[in-house]
């Protein structure tokens, strides 16, 4: 199956945009719902969903079926994908922090129940999207079987994750109180659905229209425009309640759309960079945390004994051994579980191949 570069260019920029965020909120605090950081920091990970959806159904569109073999390769890759290295951040955190969590709250985060129970409670920071992608996995195949068969099915869990998105924005989520004291309301993964099932309907409904690149682009700047320059004011639970919270999440959804269908070329020195950042996202995403801890640990001795370094030079060292790291986790450890994940279908292949085997060998 051949990469689609636009989205390993979107999802790289994305994890990038998420991590300085954090490194700017951690040295100089949280800035208001009108910076263009703080509108990353909250979306970023809002347009991995709808990325996540998208790339799913580009992958296994054709592939799934309703066979149990195909359902559990699919369920065995993204636990190939996904767990191995939640369990890495999960042991660094622990270790760089010398704080041991209590049994229930290591079982949870470990066996990924706390998706569906507890997921704002997590031991590695931003493993709560994780969950969240974790009940998602669990419904996609059956995202799949609704649109080959019962389309007017898939649009119901559209239509019915929108109206809950809706709900949490206008009912739920309260604008007068300050986002990070709703906290376990905005990651409810009944709130962030909506975006993945549209992700999962980009890859249907764009795969059958031929639309330009030219036009693909205008919906891309125009989704760009209107995430950078729509009007909000005061803390960033702005961007998540009423009006706003459609805003920004259609915008998500049409930055992603925009990229998908858009014929982008890129001299080959940005080409590489974009791609291997968006290959390394996933390290980049849970791992900048732990990293930042550790140059801020090595740069506070310096401060102490020779001389104080400045805030702008931390971040730029944290950023680029961010950067470094992740790539090669991402080359010498995620690849290994990705390519154990490879041998599901094969497996999947040669039990089918056997069944037919012993039924030709029957009738005769």
């Amino acid at each position: 199956m051949q990469r689609l570069s636009g989205l390993d260019y979107l999802r790289g920029i994305s994890a990038l945009g998420i991590m300085m965020f954090h490194f700017k909120l951690w040295n100089y605090g949280i800035e208001p719902s009108e910076s263009v950081f703080t509108r990353i920091g909250m979306y970023g990970v809002s347009i991995f969903y709808v990325l996540s959806g998208l790339t799913l159904y580009h992958v296994y569109n054709e592939k799934l079926n309703s066979s149990i073999d195909s359902i559990m390769s699919f369920y065995g890759k993204r636990i190939l994908r996904i767990f191995p290295l939640m369990w890495l951040s999960s042991i660094l955190t622990i270790l760089i922090e010398k704080r041991v969590p209590d049994t229930s709250l290591l079982f949870s985060n470990l066996s990924g129940l706390f998706a569906f129970y507890n997921w704002a409670n997590t031991i590695t920071y931003g493993a709560w999207s994780v969950g969240n992608e974790l009940s998602f996995y669990l419904a996609f195949p059956f995202l799949i079987l609704f649109l080959k068969r019962w389309n007017k099915l898939y649009y119901t869990f559209l239509v019915l994750s929108f109206v809950i998105m809706v709900y949490f924005g206008f009912n739920v989520i309260d604008p007068n109180v300050e986002f990070i004291q709703q906290w376990d309301l905005y990651t409810n993964p009944l709130n962030q659905f909506f975006l993945f099932i549209s992700g999962v309907g980009l890859g249907a409904l764009l795969k059958k229209m031929d639309i330009l690149s030219v036009q693909a682009k205008v919906i891309l700047v125009i989704s760009l425009l209107v995430f950078c320059l729509y009007p909000t004011s005061g803390d960033r639970v702005q961007l998540v309640v009423g009006v706003n919270r459609l805003v920004f999440a259609i915008a998500s959804v049409g930055i992603c759309a925009g990229i998908y269908k858009s014929n982008f070329r890129l001299p080959s020195l940005i080409n590489r960079f974009l791609v291997m950042l968006g290959h390394a996202s996933y390290s980049i995403y849970l791992l900048h945390p732990l990293v930042y801890r550790v140059i801020s640990k090595v740069c506070s001795i310096i401060n102490q004994r020779f001389f104080e370094v400045p805030v702008p030079a931390v971040i730029f060292v944290a950023s680029a051994a961010t950067i470094s790291f992740s790539y090669f986790v991402y080359l010498n450890f995620e690849t290994f579980f990705t390519g154990l994940g490879r041998k599901f279908p094969e497996k999947a292949r040669v039990k089918v191949a056997n069944k037919v085997a012993v039924a030709d060998y029957a009738d005769k």
